[in-house]
């Protein structure tokens, strides 16, 4: 599935709909399920179901739309948000400052780190457009007590998914189910079942 560089758990799914381009994509799966076919071997596949990585978050498609659209969201409801606590809490920022963010074209930016303009919030200083997004980029302390979405554990970089709504269950294990039901699988190991 679609991955990206985690900084405390390696590679972190981002896109459970897609296998990861890197790893070869849907055509570099087929070749590593038949090449284990071939060697009469058996495909155990090892998934997390409950989160995915949001570090980079233009890496996770559903995250920036998220942080984009708030709860106008298609995927609102995919993460367990608190939304009645005001914006989601992003805790990147070396300190308590915002003079270092940079409006370019439809992003706010921190140094490297990108994040999306809800529709039509792009005009003026980039404090007051951060004023207006569904996030707010905060002090990164801050995250192990005052975050308005579930994560992972401690790991501010993970965003809880909600599995336990049978539709989000569906959707963020799709492609795992189709492999199975194509006999591409033939066990898996559920990590973090939590």
């Amino acid at each position: 599935l679609e991955s990206g560089a985690g900084s405390n758990h390696g590679y972190d799914v981002v896109d459970p709909t897609r296998v990861s381009a890197e790893r070869g994509g849907e055509e570099g799966r087929r070749r590593l399920v038949d090449a284990v076919r071939a060697r009469g071997l058996r495909f155990v596949l090892d998934i997390v179901p409950n989160h995915v990585g949001v570090e980079v978050p233009k890496a996770n498609p559903w995250w920036w739309d998220v942080l984009r659209l708030g709860r106008d969201s298609e995927h609102a409801a995919t993460f367990d948000v608190d939304w009645a606590a005001g914006p989601i809490l992003l805790p990147i920022l070396g300190d308590d400052s915002l003079d270092d963010l940079a409006v370019e074209g439809d992003e706010l930016r921190y140094y490297e780190h990108a994040f999306p303009l809800a529709p039509g919030t792009g005009d003026g200083t980039p404090h007051e457009v951060h004023e207006r997004q569904h996030y707010r980029l905060v002090h990164w302390k801050r995250g192990a007590a005052e975050l308005t979405y579930r994560r992972f554990f401690d790991v501010s970089t993970l965003a809880a998914v909600r599995v336990e709504i049978p539709e989000i269950f569906e959707k963020a294990h799709r492609e795992v189910l189709r492999w199975v039901e194509a006999g591409d699988v033939d066990g898996i190991r559920v990590d973090h079942a939590d």
